[in-house]
């Protein structure tokens, strides 16, 4: 696929083209000319992507041409593209095996197929010299026969080029840069796809660290390599690389607890958000945060940490950005004691 996002140029006369040659074209100065196995045009293949005429702005083309249709072509179509003028649209084709779609941002207008195109005759080297490598051309001719009568009052235009993209398929070590079976302590992962690529995993409330975890490649030729966190809550991360390094893909197992103890959490203390970075709001259902209520930050070992903490009217909120990453307890003195948990990442 080659795809050209542009602006073309607005002055009557002018005769915008993006297209394509055979890198075997035999010419005086051509900067592939090195003699070797050259054939003069059209024996080469001429793939235009984009040409537009003098006289009309409103209509772009795309065309082939190839020695069983030379300058007068019939393989060619056009579609109307009124802003080509005023602003940038992507000009391209898919170009395959078999044969040569045009779009223009990606909506096909004109497909080039010698099949179909040339019953009996089909696929052959005039019909279809476009297995040789092409190079690529973007240029702005004045006049001739395509670019018509240059406007006497033009000075100047121009076709101005966002990008250029080049895409090759995928090759098959491409799309094995995955995994084929995913394992924590040994156990598979239930529901492993080798398309998901994100992963939740709940272990047991004593469980303080990442347990192993272990993978199978789809190719044996893939790299990998594993970023592990060593706490919970923590996210291992595996990346696959394929065998030619064209293709990388990640995966990421995330870790989180089961709640310590069977009913601890109390629903009459809401804290949100659960988990959180910086801050978190504690609220009571019954609205009973008054001014001397109180609160402990407790982590799983019980060790309690003092933080900041704002009061407002029905909540409170504490600063706790400078704990790290774990599960804590949250301990509000109102009318009574009530207790709950909350994650901090």
């Amino acid at each position: 696929k080659v795809v050209v996002r542009a602006k073309l140029p607005d002055g009557i006369g002018t005769w915008p083209a993006i297209w394509m040659l055979g890198t075997n074209i035999s010419e005086t100065g051509g900067y592939w000319n090195n003699g070797i196995n050259k054939v003069p045009w059209p024996l080469t293949g001429e793939i235009d992507i984009m040409e537009q005429f003098g006289s009309d702005k409103q209509t772009i083309h795309g065309t082939v041409h190839h020695a069983q249709e030379s300058g007068g072509t019939s393989n060619t179509a056009s579609t109307p593209v009124s802003t080509s003028t005023t602003e940038f649209h992507d000009y391209s084709i898919i170009w395959d095996e078999d044969e040569i779609q045009f779009l223009v941002d990606d909506e096909l207008y004109y497909t080039y197929n010698p099949e179909t195109k040339y019953p009996g005759i089909g696929k052959n080297i005039n019909t279809w010299p476009f297995f040789e490598p092409q190079y690529l051309l973007l240029n702005i001719a004045m006049g001739g026969s395509l670019g018509g009568v240059i406007d006497t009052n033009f000075t100047e235009s121009t076709m101005e080029v966002d990008y250029v993209r080049v895409y090759q398929p995928l090759t098959e070590a491409d799309r094995d840069a995955s995994l084929s079976a995913l394992n924590v302590n040994g156990i598979l992962v239930e529901g492993f796809e080798s398309d998901k690529l994100n992963y939740e995993y709940e272990v047991e409330a004593s469980v303080s660290r990442v347990p192993d975890v272990t993978f199978t490649k789809t190719i044996e030729d893939a790299t990998v390599q594993i970023f592990e966190a060593p706490q919970i809550p923590g996210t291992t991360t595996i990346q696959v690389t394929a065998a030619d390094g064209a293709s990388r893909r990640s995966y990421s197992v995330e870790f989180t607890q089961a709640d310590p103890v069977l009913g601890l959490n109390d629903e009459s203390i809401k804290v949100y958000p659960n988990p959180t970075t910086d801050k978190i709001r504690i609220a009571l259902t019954d609205g009973s945060i008054r001014e001397n209520t109180n609160l402990r930050i407790v982590d799983i070992g019980g060790i309690e940490h003092e933080v900041n903490v704002q009061r407002g009217e029905f909540e409170l909120i504490a600063e706790v950005s400078s704990l790290s990453p774990g599960v804590y307890f949250i301990k509000v003195n109102s009318r009574n004691f009530k207790t709950t948990r909350f994650i901090k990442r």
